[in-house]
Formats: structure tokens, C-alpha cells, sequence
């Protein structure tokens, strides 16, 4: 649960490496603390931003090489040099610490965004170019966002909800529906979004969302009481309708 790069990278790759030893899930770790001394964050941005890693190309200007004068002759010697060329002087070694003395305070991940939601639509999704995996149920938030000029920007900011997953990712949907519902978690997806079109679970009023490349992730959200009352059906409306896209889980 932390990570300290006590070294600096160009290396995008190699520092999302590193870091993603922190980012492993466990049921027992609810965060990772990243400490960087080397400025890789401020160099290659937030991990999961869609332009993470790319910098601008410079062109390298060709000029004299870097040189130190030797203390005993004053003959000017390369800078990387250990032994005077002329007299023979042996330069200190001098290790310099290739890190700094304080974290950087870049940040890690991108900037989470408040949104309000004016609807919530749910469906059952399966996942394009894996039919034999489990369904999952997708949530579609309608949300509105104050922008610079004042104007509210409409977003549609999708969730999946895995019930029918094992392991951590079951643990995940149960705690997701445990906060939304008095029931108890539904085993099958189908289930799972007939009660939510009848009311079952609460509905958020807002919730914060980070962009994480070309997707966004819901961290939490702001919501009503847990219903006590819900609807008996709902209607001729299809539980499976889904529209087809692709789901980074």
C-alpha cells in the first residue's frame, strides 16, 4: 500500500510499472500511498490519462562537452573524467544522489470531477469480444457539469456492476448494492435490473468521476435514502436492451 520511486525514469512504461506493483487489489487495502523523488509524475502525467507518457520531441542542440579543471595542473579535463590526462590527478568520486529530498506533489491520477445526475438508466451488458464471460449490469449516468462559461455540459458516464463475477469483483458488487438496497445482492444480473427499474435502489444524486483514458470511473457518489417501497413490475420495457460498446473492467 506504498510506493517509493527513489529514482527518476524516461521511461513511461518502466514507471507505470513500478507503480502498478501499488495498484494491485486486496480486500484489506483501500488505497496505495505513491511517494516519487524523482519528478516522473511531473514528467510523464497522471498515470491514467489518455496522453500519459507523451512529451513533446526536442531537438538536441550540439555544443562543446561539459569540462572540469584538474585542482594540481589546471588542465581542463572532461567532465566524467576520474584521472588527469596531463599530471595524473585522481578526481573524488562524488555519488550524487539521483533522487530528490522531497516527494514530488505532482498528482498520480487524474482529477476527479463532480457531476449531477439528472437520470440513471439500467441494463444488462455483455462484453462485446467475450460472449462466454458473465453479464454484467451497466448503469448509465445522465449527468450535467458547470463549465467554464457557465453553460451546463451534458455526460453520459457509464458504471458496471459485476454480480455475477467471483472473488474481489463479486466483493465490489455486493458492496455497491449493499449502499444502494435493503435487499440482499441478487445472484444473477437479470435480477439485479428488474429490481433496480422498480426502485429498489437508491439513486444518486451526484457522483465523482475521474477520466481514466477513454473512460471514466465513478470513485463515489452522493445519494438518496435506501428505498423501503418499489414497484411490483416494470412494464413492457426489455431488461436485456443494451446498446454494444466496450468495457475496460
Amino acid at each position: 500500500d506504498c510506493i517509493c520511486v527513489l529514482r527518476a525514469t524516461m521511461s513511461p512504461g518502466l514507471f507505470a510499472q513500478i507503480v502498478g506493483r501499488g495498484f494491485r487489489v486486496h480486500q484489506d487495502k483501500t488505497d496505495c500511498l505513491v511517494l516519487d523523488f524523482g519528478g516522473n509524475i511531473k514528467r510523464h502525467g497522471p498515470i491514467d490519462s489518455e496522453n500519459y507518457g507523451v512529451t513533446d520531441k526536442r531537438q538536441r542542440i550540439a555544443g562543446e562537452a561539459p569540462v572540469k579543471s584538474c585542482p594540481n595542473c589546471q588542465t581542463e579535463c572532461l567532465i566524467g573524467a576520474t584521472e588527469c590526462r596531463e599530471c595524473g590527478f585522481l578526481f573524488p568520486r562524488e555519488r550524487e544522489a539521483n533522487h530528490d529530498h522531497q516527494a514530488d506533489d505532482s498528482q498520480l491520477l487524474s482529477e476527479p470531477e463532480t457531476f449531477l445526475v439528472e437520470s440513471v438508466r439500467y441494463a444488462v451488458h455483455y462484453k462485446r469480444k467475450d460472449p462466454e464471460a458473465p453479464p454484467t449490469l451497466r448503469v448509465d449516468y445522465d449527468c450535467r457539469k458547470e463549465g467554464a462559461t457557465g453553460d451546463l455540459a451534458v455526460e453520459i458516464i457509464p458504471e458496471w456492476v459485476c454480480l455475477e463475477h467471483v472473488g474481489f469483483a463479486r466483493r465490489k458488487a455486493e458492496q455497491w448494492w449493499k449502499t444502494r438496497s435493503v435487499l440482499e445482492p441478487p445472484d444473477t444480473i437479470a435480477d439485479a435490473c428488474d429490481l433496480c427499474r422498480r426502485g429498489a435502489v437508491a439513486a444518486p444524486r451526484s457522483i465523482v468521476a475521474a477520466k481514466q483514458g477513454r473512460f471514466w470511473r465513478v470513485l463515489s457518489a452522493d445519494l438518496d435514502e435506501r428505498p423501503e417501497e418499489w414497484a411490483s413490475d416494470v412494464g413492457e420495457e426489455d431488461p436485456f436492451a443494451t446498446e454494444e460498446m466496450e468495457v475496460a473492467f
